[in-house]
Formats: C-alpha cells, structure tokens, sequence
C-alpha cells in the first residue's frame, strides 16, 4: 500500500471519528445539572408515609424482586400471593446451607427441608446467588447441633437484613453486605402499590444505620414530574401555568439533587424538596404539561437554576438574600400585579401568647410589653422586635414566620401589617376586596395607606368601607376596602396577605398571567430575571 493511499485512509477515519463526535448527544456534565442525568433515574425517599417503620406492606399480588444490576434492574424472581405481602426488618438468628444460581433452585432445596422438620426459606445474597437459610434459633448455641448436621454455615445477625413474607410466613431473606431489595411490577403499565399508595418505576427498601425500613422509590426524572405537578399546583389551573411548574420543579429538582445523599436517597417526598404522592395523583392535564416541556429547564449563566416557588405573593416577590443567604440574580423582586385571589390572613397575637414563644425559642427578654415591625422592604417584614421589660428580641428573614409556630403556627408570609398593641394606632394596610366587576389587575396595596391602580397610579386609601374605582385592561371595575378587626385590649391583629416564602414563582399569579395569555415562557422569565428557558439536549 503507498504513503498516498495510507494517508487518505487515515484522513478518512479522522472525518469518521469527528463525525461521530458531532453526531453524539451532548449530555449534561455532573457540574452542570448538579448530578442530575435527565431522562434517567432519580431517588425519592417516600419519608412522608413509609420512613423507618418495622414493616411495609406491598398490596401487589404479583411482584418482580432483584437487585440493581450495572444494567438497571436485575430481576431475581417473580412471586405470587393473593394476599399480597409484608416486608420487614429482620433480627432473627440463621445459619445458611448451599448455594443456588436462582431462586427456583434454591426453594425447590428449602421445600426439602422443611419437609425434614426445618424452618427453612430462600435467601438472596447478590445477583445470581442464593442460598438457603434455616432460622427460628434464639442464639447459635441453639442452633449449633441443627448447623453441625447440615453443614450450614453460620449468618451473623445485621441491621442491613430483610424479609418478605406471605400469610405471615416467611418466603424470601434479603441479606447482601452491597445492596437492599428492590421491588417491580410485573409488567411497565402496572405500579408497585405501598398500602394505599402506587407508584412507577421500582421501590428499594432500605435500613440505614440499624433502622427499620424506609421505602426509596427510583423513578424516571419526567414521570416523577408526572405526580409533582399535580402535588404542587391543581390541576384545573391553565395550561400555560402548569406548564410553568413542570419547567419550575423539572429545574428545582436538577440543583436539589443529592440533598439528601446521606439518607440513601436524592430528594425526599415532603415539601422540604417537593411534594411527591405517587402516581395516585396524575392527571390528564398535568401529564400533558409535562410532556409539552420535556427536558426544558431554566437557565442562568451556564447552569440549572435554583427555581423555587411558593403559593402567593400578595403583590410584590422577595430578593433571594431577604428569605436565605446569598443574592441569587436571578432571584429577584418583581411586582406580581396579575395574581388570582391571594390568601388574605389574620392573626390576634396576645402578650402571653408572645411570653410562650419567647420561652420556646428560649429567649431571656423577659414578659412580653410590645411587638412592631422595624424594617420594611418589598412589602415584607425584614426585621421585626419583641419587646420584653429586660431587653428585645430582633427577628429577620423566615425565622419571624417560624417564631409564631408554638402559638397557632408558621406566619402564611411575612407580609403583613400589625395594628393594636401599644406602639401605635391602627394601621389601614389591610386587603382590598374585590365587591364589583372582576380586574385583569386589582390593586396592590404598596405602603401604610395608599394603593397602587392598574395604570400603576398611587393614591392615599382612606377608611374601612371606602369604594373606590380603578381601570383594569378590560375597563372599569369597583372595590371596596376592607380592614380587618381592630386589637383587643393588650393585644396584637396581624393582617396578611399571601402564602409561602415570597422567593422566586408566585403560583397565584403564574395562575394569573396564564388566564390573562401569557406563554409558560412568558411566566418563567417574569419570575425569574435574566434566564434562558431551553431543552438540555
């Protein structure tokens, strides 16, 4: 062959190789998506119903059982009962005898001795082994005549074992040092089914640290989306505004990945990551949501968002580094003039009741004398002081929420205002009631007395029962306003609006702006500020 011909043969499978490299999806690095490989599979601990419990039930009469192989799932053996089964941590004493290639090899050696006398039953130790373990002892002097004679080899008691059983009768130990049981159903349609609840993909069962079981289901990233949705946002809301979500917790879910590593699982099933109830919740609606933004997340400078969300805002987001810590740019306040019905909240607050959450909170202040608010920004409390005969106490960012939960629970949001008490008249911040034609845009209450109309005009509000009248895209339309009740005697009323942390997507109003036509897109970019909403691939 010449130097010519080698030559345009190596060229060739140059052109080849980089060919090939153009052609290959670009996947997204672990620094990118925070570990998250979208499109795969993600761990969610079902903390919420099945968290360290003695045993769970699988109402399933027929199951797959095996173990996560470098592959995916390696099934070990199909079982059936009509009555289903129970898995349990077990604690009990076994020696083990033979080992078995499959399960049917290995119960077809535990019938043989159980006929002889022996409490014997299946055991899988690892993918393609099994044994045989003979159980019931109380110790393995008592078992050591028993082992002797069949030659078994002892099996120390771990807090990494399993059983499963069928009418209260053992028929299959997990005991493997590497790996905890995981379960299927038999064909892609059907769902593992946990007492009441049914969930895709597969269910491990697991022990961290001697505990009893705690139920992980693993699960593709969209079809857990399939049930976040739903658990986040109803729905009956506008498409557009559940799309917005499934972009929001597709996002949220990519950077919160890992949370809880240290568990055995990515994220948890509670609203401490997102609530997750299985597929017992999907919808039609919610499902198209999800699939009409397959792998489209929010982006910024490179990477994933953290996209949080909340219920209400009552008129205006909150900066990052108001709730948390650092001063995301991408988190920032906007004005949130198309919110649909905003919690509107009031609590009455005592002295004593302020005394009790000083004592939770283990505050040396003394009695309660007075309470009011300090600092202001985006119509939210940023600081707020309890006052005692022996010092204050100066309350910022989400812990003034989270100061009232001995006595009657988490503040709904921290914007409110506090009239009564002994530091100054009645404050007249209350919301405005909507008493005539519905507004694309009702007023937004921006300060201690004056509201903000829909052509963004500010005017002083006057009293309780005043009408007044504002332009709306859609014309004119009448209000009323309302102030809640006035303190008793010694006593605090805090008027409220909205529900949630304030960060990030207001669901009320992602609701709003879909009614009033703007794209899921649309949503996301008002929410959000300067990001790119794209597929990851």
């Amino acid at each position: 062959m010449g130097t010519t011909e080698k030559n345009v043969k190596r060229l060739r499978f140059v052109h080849f190789l980089l060919l090939l490299i153009l052609l290959t999806p670009v996947q997204l690095s672990a620094t990118t998506a925070d570990g998250l490989v979208l499109g795969g599979e993600i761990r969610v601990g079902l903390t919420s119903k099945f968290s360290n419990l003695g045993s769970i039930t699988i109402s399933n009469t027929t199951i797959e059982i095996g173990f996560e192989g470098t592959w995916g799932f390696s099934s070990e053996a199909r079982l059936t009962s009509s009555t289903g089964f129970v898995a349990s941590a077990d604690s009990s004493y076994y020696f083990s005898v033979g080992s078995f290639p499959t399960h049917a090899d290995a119960e077809r050696h535990a019938a043989t001795l159980r006929q002889q006398g022996y409490r014997a039953v299946p055991c899988l130790t690892g993918i393609n082994r099994w044994t045989v373990y003979i159980g019931g002892y109380q110790n393995e002097a008592a078992a050591q005549g028993d082992r002797i004679a069949l030659g078994g080899m002892h099996a120390p008691i771990n807090n990494r074992r399993i059983a499963l059983m069928s009418n209260n009768v053992n028929i299959v130990i997990f005991d493997s040092p590497a790996q905890f049981p995981q379960f299927v159903a038999p064909t892609g349609y059907q769902r593992v089914t946990l007492g009441d609840s049914s969930y895709r993909g597969k269910i491990e069962l697991i022990r961290l640290g001697g505990q009893n079981l705690t139920a992980v289901n693993i699960i593709g990233v969209e079809e857990y989306l399939y049930s976040v949705v739903p658990s986040e946002m109803p729905p009956a809301w506008p498409a557009e505004a559940l799309k917005a979500q499934a972009v929001a917790c597709r996002t949220y879910a990519a950077t919160r990945r890992g949370i809880h590593n240290d568990s055995g699982f990515d994220i948890c099933d509670a609203a401490h990551c997102q609530v997750y109830h299985g597929a017992n919740v999907e919808t039609y609606a919610t499902t198209a949501a999800v699939r009409a933004t397959q792998h489209v997340l929010i982006w910024h400078d490179g990477a994933p968002i953290q996209a949080v969300y909340f219920a209400s805002s009552g008129g205006f987001t909150d900066h990052s580094e108001n709730v948390w810590i650092s001063a995301e740019p991408y988190l920032r306040s906007v004005l949130d003039i198309n919110e649909r019905e905003p919690r509107v909240w009031n609590r009455i607050i005592t002295l004593n009741d302020l005394d009790t959450a000083l004592n939770a909170r283990h505050a040396n202040i003394g009695r309660a004398t007075n309470m009011h608010v300090s600092r202001m920004q985006n119509n939210r409390v940023q600081e707020l002081i309890i006052t005692g005969i022996y010092g204050t106490l100066t309350l910022t960012k989400e812990e003034i929420r989270t100061f009232f939960t001995p006595i009657g629970g988490i503040l709904y949001s921290r914007n409110f205002t506090i009239s009564g008490g002994s530091h100054a008249p009645a404050a007249l911040t209350a919301p405005v009631h909507v008493t005539g034609a519905t507004s694309t845009s009702p007023p937004q209450l921006i300060g201690t007395l004056h509201v903000r109309d829909a052509d963004g005009n500010v005017r002083p509000l006057a009293a309780s029962g005043e009408v007044i009248t504002v332009r709306s895209a859609q014309g004119f339309a009448t209000y009323s306003v309302n102030v809640h009740g006035q303190a008793p005697e010694g006593s605090f009323v805090l008027n409220g609006l909205g529900n949630g942390h304030g960060v990030g997507m207001s669901q009320a109003g992602a609701r709003g702006m879909a009614e009033n036509g703007f794209t899921f897109e649309q949503i996301l970019r008002h929410y959000y500020a300067g990001v790119e909403i794209r597929r990851w691939r």
